[in-house]
């Protein structure tokens, strides 16, 4: 008989990727805009600020023209990185992603930013901060809502 064993499909769905953890970070400021995270960590602004050196270096010393750095292996981990004009989006992904799904979720990116955050860090402020993370968990954790019913509470 042809086909996939079931060994293999378990050693698959064994690595699927997993979203440990997002963020959003201003752009000229390295300011954390939102985050959201499977476990929560101790000083998630001092990951913003790094990793906006680190993104920030990488441009500087390596790419060339208006290029933005999109994608950045460590061990295990892959952070993907979507760039807007003034703030970008950072997803620190355990597991392998294929280039499929790496598409689809680039995709979710997106379409979160088109839906939540364009008004927002525009006239981004101290209370925005806890509605972005708030929507950021709603949708890369707690799974799809549709945008409608993402408001801030009054």
């Amino acid at each position: 008989i042809f086909g996939v064993k079931a060994t293999d499909e378990i050693l698959v769905d064994a690595d699927k990727y997993q979203i440990e953890e997002m963020f959003v970070v201003q752009r000229d400021s390295g300011l954390l805009i939102g985050v959201a995270s499977r476990q929560p960590k101790v000083n998630q602004d001092m990951i913003a600020g790094m990793l906006t050196a680190i993104k920030s270096f990488a441009e500087d010393a390596f790419m060339q023209g208006a290029e933005d750095l999109d994608f950045i292996e460590y061990d295990t981990l892959k952070l993907s990185i979507q760039n807007f004009p003034s703030y970008f989006v950072v997803a620190a992904l355990s597991g392998s992603i294929s280039a499929k799904e790496k598409s689809d979720f680039t995709s979710q990116i997106l379409d979160f930013a088109k839906s939540v955050l364009r008004h927002k860090v525009i006239k981004w402020d101290e209370e925005d901060f806890e509605f972005i993370s708030r929507q950021l968990d709603l949708e890369f954790f707690s799974g799809p809502k549709t945008y409608n019913q993402l408001k801030p509470h009054a």
